[in-house]
Formats: C-alpha cells, structure tokens, sequence
C-alpha cells in the first residue's frame, strides 16, 4: 500500500467518525428541539384553556354588570315616575279647585263654550288621576300610606262632583236658550206666558247653581290634603326621592 492510498485510508476513517458523530450529536439536537416542541406545545395549551376561561369569565362579569345597570336604571326610571305621579296630585287638585271659580264665571256669562271647555279639562284630569293614583296603589307596594289615597279619592270626588254641576248648568242653558227663542216667536197671549215662566223657571235655576258654593266632596277635603302634603313632606325632606323603600316614611 503506497503512502497516498494511506493518507485516503486515514481521510475516510476520519471522516467516517466525524459524520457518525455529528450524526449523534444532531439525532440528539433533534430529539432536544422535539422535546422542546412539544414542552411548548404543553405549555401553551395550558395558556390558551386559561385564557379562554378568563376570557369566560370576563363576559360573564359583564354580563351581570350590564343587567344590574339595566335594572337600577329601570329603578331610578321608576322612582322618578313615581315622585312625578305623587306630584301629581297636588296638580289635579288645583285644577279641580280652580274649576269652581271657572264654572262660576262661565254661569255668570252664561258661555256654553266656557262651559265646555271646563268640561273637557276636568274629564282629562279626572282619567289622569286615576291613572296615575291606580298606578301607584297596584303596581308599587311602596305607596301604601292611607293619606295617598284617601286624598287621591278626595280629588276624584270633588272633581265629579264639578261635572255634574257643569252637565246641570249645560242642560239648564241649553234648554234656557230654546225656550226662550221659542216663546219670542209666540204671539202675545197666554202661551206665551205659560213658556216665558218655563224660560224664567230655568233662569232662576241657573242663578241657584250661581249662587250654591257649597260643595258636599269638599267636606273635610282640606284635613286629607293636608296629611298628604306631611306625607310628601316625609318623603321629600329626608331625601328619599332616589331610594326604593319609603316605608319608614310612615313612622
């Protein structure tokens, strides 16, 4: 064997060892990176089952955020609407009250018009108040103090009594009216008189109603609203206007 198929013997052997070694080295590498891989791997799926349950959470949360908002709006939407009808009343009182001196007034001009038209505001504020006096008494069991309704059904009272007034006055003047045209166009004689009486008869009708300012709902009307406005007074002066529970009002 020459010296040069040595120094190729040696070359081979060499290189030989060396392509064994790093064969190990990278099957070695390799099974390190693969561990790791799937370490990784291990890893990030405990991250992401994490992530998704605190992502889970999270909605939930807001969730329940969103509907404890929802109904405390609807609850202070509610106490508002209820203050409003309670204030209500003070209202539809008024406006039964300053009926009486409307209906004395249109009685003293005799305006059928006027007469109508206080018709009309007293029907509404009759249907309101017991909208909102219903309201009150059936849907929220806070308002359950004597004096909210005892008032309430003091203002219907009185304010159906102003109807049937104003009806009376409606059909006296109404039937005035014809009457009298009537009797204008009847020769003088004794039908004449006999229908100008019918007309005086319904003139002095008038002039009584005129004249009776004495109304049987305003007794003792002045006693309820009175408890009503310390009822209102209790709830307002000690701030309950933005709090659900207005029992201890009562105390």
């Amino acid at each position: 064997m020459s010296w040069f198929e040595v120094i190729l013997f040696v070359l081979e052997l060499v290189i030989g060892g060396c392509v064994l070694f790093y064969k190990r080295s990278i099957d070695e590498l390799t099974k390190t990176l693969y561990a790791r891989d799937q370490e990784y791997e291990k890893e990030k799926g405990k991250y992401d089952a994490l992530n998704d349950s605190l992502q889970t959470i999270l909605k939930e949360f807001e969730q329940m955020k969103s509907a404890v908002s929802l109904e405390e709006q609807r609850r202070h939407n509610w106490i508002e609407s209820r203050n409003q009808k309670l204030i209500n009343l003070i209202r539809y009182s008024e406006i039964v009250n300053i009926g009486k001196a409307r209906l004395m007034t249109a009685l003293n001009n005799e305006s059928k018009s006027e007469l109508e038209k206080l018709q009309a505001d007293i029907n509404s504020t009759i249907v309101n108040l017991r909208v909102d006096s219903l309201t009150l008494m059936g849907v929220n069991p806070e308002i359950n103090d004597h004096s909210v309704t005892a008032f309430s059904e003091a203002v219907f009272l009185l304010g159906n009594e102003v109807l049937v007034r104003i009806s009376n006055a409606l059909s006296l003047l109404e039937s005035y009216n014809k009457m009298l045209n009537y009797a204008l166009t009847l020769p003088d004689g004794h039908e004449k008189l006999k229908w100008m009486q019918k007309v005086q008869d319904n003139k002095n009708g008038l002039i009584e109603m005129k004249n009776d300012t004495t109304y049987n709902s305003q007794i003792g009307y002045e006693d309820k609203e009175t408890q009503y406005l310390i009822y209102l007074r209790k709830i307002f002066g000690k701030g309950i206007v933005l709090k659900a529970d207005t029992d201890s009002c009562r105390d």
